[in-house]
């Protein structure tokens, strides 16, 4: 299980990183077919790979799963690691999308790792860190700025040429991409800022390995939250909503750039009858 700690308001939450589009698929022909803890894509396997390094990023399997199903770009399948009883689950996933940039390919590689590195019937969390991955490098409040000028105050007809001229296709691209991704509050996980912080001054005066862990538990929440906030702004801005990307139960949005362009156009149509 991904998990993304974050801080909203007073507190810390644990929010479960998912692919939508990952499905269960435990048929017996898979098990002759494939072998547990791999990534299987037109008849190419990740393991047996030159993508497959010790020092590989997490974008090395997004480039592994694109490349080698260029033209059809189909479903590719992932197995997981055995249990006890020689069992290992095996997933269908969807093809991603277009590449935005590495950050965001590393966060898909992480989900599809994720499931790779799973084990049936056992349970075990793994951190995401967004500004880690860099799945916001590319959105600066400069170019929030200019994209939200051009939402404001350009006619509707120009809005598309606005967007390539000012090359701000990747901000769009951007959503579309986190379109994959379901977040979900790990129910009874969050914890009082106050409280975790009361904890952690008295822990970092021992200079342990666990008052280490505090601190770098804390800064990946907070490293989060100006994450999310980033991509809060530029959903705003694009669809003229708040972001409800995180959420407590199976619910989630997903939009493409066609709904992109028809919010944008509503947004400026709205402001124009509020002037």
């Amino acid at each position: 299980m991904l998990i993304l700690p974050i801080i909203n308001r007073n507190r810390i939450f644990n929010v479960e990183v998912r692919l939508k589009t990952a499905k269960k698929c435990n048929d017996y022909k898979f098990k002759s077919e494939f072998g547990p803890n791999n990534i299987y894509s037109f008849n190419k396997d990740f393991n047996s790979s030159s993508y497959n390094t010790k020092d590989s990023l997490s974008s090395s399997i997004t480039d592994f799963i694109r490349n080698s199903d260029i033209l059809y770009k189909r479903r590719f399948y992932v197995t997981s690691r055995e249990n006890s009883d020689n069992f290992f689950d095996t997933y269908t996933v969807e093809y991603p999308k277009i590449k935005v940039n590495k950050g965001l390919d590393n966060l898909y590689g992480e989900a599809v790792n994720d499931l790779r590195n799973s084990v049936p019937g056992s349970f075990k969390g793994h951190y995401v860190d967004f500004a880690k991955l860099g799945i916001t490098s590319h959105i600066t409040p400069e170019r929030l700025n200019t994209l939200d000028s051009i939402a404001k105050n350009e006619k509707p007809s120009n809005y598309q040429n606005a967007i390539y001229e000012n090359d701000l296709e990747d901000l769009l691209e951007t959503l579309n991409f986190l379109s994959l991704f379901d977040l979900e509050v790990i129910p009874k996980s969050s914890i009082k800022l106050e409280d975790f912080q009361s904890v952690a001054m008295s822990i970092n005066k021992l200079n342990t390995k666990d008052s280490k862990m505090f601190r770098n538990y804390y800064t990946m929440a907070l490293n989060n939250k100006e994450c999310y906030s980033l991509i809060s702004r530029l959903y705003n801005i694009v669809y003229n909503d708040s972001l409800n990307w995180i959420h407590n139960d199976k619910r989630s949005v997903n939009r493409d750039d066609k709904d992109v362009i028809v919010k944008l156009k509503k947004s400026n149509e709205d402001i124009q009858k509020a002037a």
